[in-house]
């Protein structure tokens, strides 16, 4: 009878032990925040992130959301943006789709073309994207560095986060002619400068080639360039 008893003991503890287990390990909190949104900064760790899903009541253990993500890949395959939390998930789920980068945010396309200024690509950011705030994008967002080209963007975009992927574009695309530029002997602001002028003073490669040659002489020589297109800028027309 003893025996038995420790026996139907033992078997109590472990079935409330793997209750307890998967309670913590993979059911959502009770409060989960539905239908919110959390992001993940660039750089941020995984003892940081597990806090403040913690805090957030997205998880209900840090230490096995960091156990989860240890497993999918540690902290260096963590994918950084906005996730949108439609409904309660476990530690498990939360920590696959960060590490999977499956945002479940709508993206929409925006097309930049070539000679846009900051503000022209300002304005292609209509009502659909809520969290993007036109007087910040327009004020920090450097003039000739965002990379005409087309994105696929989140609706819940800020200003930072689509000046940062701009640059980051930019960055790539320059990054291929890196030797060419430093064989030209002239600064990358001196050329972007110069190629925004192109854009506003002349149409298709062969004319850009001859008015370039004609103002980069100019500039030598300490000529004024003598075009429309800065004055254009300057008046905002």
């Amino acid at each position: 009878m003893v025996i038995e008893f420790l026996k139907d003991k033992k078997i109590y503890l472990v079935v409330a032990g793997a209750i307890l287990f998967f309670t913590f390990a993979f059911s959502p909190p009770l409060s989960f925040p539905s239908e919110s949104i959390v992001t993940v900064s660039e750089g941020t760790g995984l003892y940081t992130l597990s806090v403040k899903l913690d805090t957030a009541r997205v998880i209900r253990s840090p230490f096995w959301f960091r156990i989860f993500a240890i497993a999918l890949g540690g902290e260096r395959n963590m994918k950084a943006g906005q996730y949108y939390l439609s409904r309660p998930q476990s530690s498990f789920t939360i920590a696959w789709r960060i590490f999977h980068g499956h945002y479940d945010v709508e993206t929409m396309r925006i097309t930049v073309p070539e000679g846009f200024t900051v503000k022209k690509i300002s304005a292609l950011f209509d009502e659909r994207f809520t969290f993007f705030d036109h007087s910040a994008f327009e004020s920090l967002a450097p003039e000739g560095y965002l990379f005409p080209d087309t994105y696929f963007i989140q609706v819940t975009a800020t200003a930072s986060s689509t000046i940062k992927m701009f640059g980051d574009n930019f960055t790539r695309r320059v990054g291929s002619i890196v030797s060419e530029l430093e064989a030209s002997k002239k600064t990358l602001e001196k050329i972007i400068t110069m190629a925004s002028i192109l854009e506003g003073e002349a149409r298709g490669q062969e004319d850009m080639e001859i008015v370039s040659g004609i103002l980069w002489k100019r500039l030598d020589r300490g000529i004024p360039l003598q075009v429309d297109t800065s004055f254009i800028y300057v008046n905002g027309k």
